[in-house]
């Protein structure tokens, strides 16, 4: 049986099959010159850093890459070609040209230094230094890091109870910052927001198939059914649904949790996820974002 401890936050957003959900909803890629730049050195003929693998998967799906930085386009070709990489890019964005990527909801990759002239417009933001990505790609409704965490270890398999034990914060806080995070997200409930997340690509369900409690398998379709029906469902609604008792949807579901490997349903349907046993589509949309952009303020105390 395998820990079911957080994996290592410094790997939490660097797979490839990340990298390829989020170009689903954002079709291109900006890239700073000097981001470029500051990955090559750890560019080598057997290991591509994050930031250049995150180019490698757009132009694999044939998606635009913009290379913001006019006056370096040279040093980054060939620096680039030292190490056998050919242009990574598909154009060369001029001189002072920055609106490129708030037309369309491309993701960016600039140095943390230059991160703040994109935050708000730009709905993907990965920052990077020394070609590595760091932090989360950025929602255009960020949530504030301990909020991030929270959602990371509910997609991994812990409970309220053991979040609260482990965190330290009391439960009313963690029920507030859930509360406040779902409406920011135009979600119904945590596990809304956690799956659409996942869809969107700005949570990795690699991290979920990490803990597994068991090699994860395809649960029976019925099974599924009342694990993806619940994701947005109050149980008894979804019981009404499919004219079933509450006790035979938590009972179905159940079957659905086992064999996926999941520790909650939350942390099987990331699983299923990211093994492709529940398609993309089958995730409920999110709704629109509050108005004013903000929910309650809640902070730790």
């Amino acid at each position: 049986m395998t820990s079911t401890s957080l994996p290592d936050q410094g790997s939490a957003y660097e797979s490839d099959s990340l990298f390829k959900r989020l170009l689903i909803t954002h079709p291109g890629v900006v890239v700073d010159a000097e981001a470029l730049l500051s990955a090559a050195p750890a560019v080598s003929p057997g290991r591509l850093p994050p930031l250049v693998r995150l180019l490698v998967c757009a132009r694999e799906a044939g998606l635009p890459v913009a290379l913001r930085g006019e006056h370096r386009h040279a040093r980054v070709r060939s620096e680039y070609l030292c190490h056998g990489l050919h242009d990574l890019w598909t154009e060369v964005l001029p001189a002072g040209q920055h609106q490129h990527a708030s037309d369309l909801p491309y993701v960016t990759a600039v140095l943390p230094e230059q991160a703040q002239e994109f935050l708000t417009p730009v709905p993907g933001l990965l920052v990077t230094v020394a070609g590595r990505l760091i932090g989360p790609p950025q929602h255009p409704m960020p949530l504030q890091p301990y909020a991030e965490g929270l959602f990371v270890q509910l997609m991994t398999g812990r409970t309220y109870a053991q979040i609260t034990e482990l965190s330290g914060y009391p439960r009313h806080f963690i029920s507030s910052t859930t509360f406040r995070s779902v409406r920011l997200r135009g979600c119904v409930n945590a596990a809304h927001l956690i799956t659409r997340a996942i869809v969107d690509g700005y949570l990795d369900p690699v991290l979920a198939l990490r803990t597994a409690v068991s090699p994860p398998t395809a649960p029976k379709p019925a099974d599924l059914d009342f694990l993806i029906a619940t994701i947005a469902g109050e149980l008894t609604d979804v019981a009404r649904r499919f004219g079933r008792t509450v006790g035979t949807v938590i009972h179905r579901r159940h079957f659905a949790i086992r064999a996926l490997g999941g520790l909650t349903p939350n942390h099987a349907r990331a699983i299923a996820l990211a093994i492709g046993a529940v398609p993309d589509s089958a995730i409920p949309a999110r709704g629109p974002y509050p108005v004013d952009g903000r929910g309650p303020t809640v902070r730790p105390t």
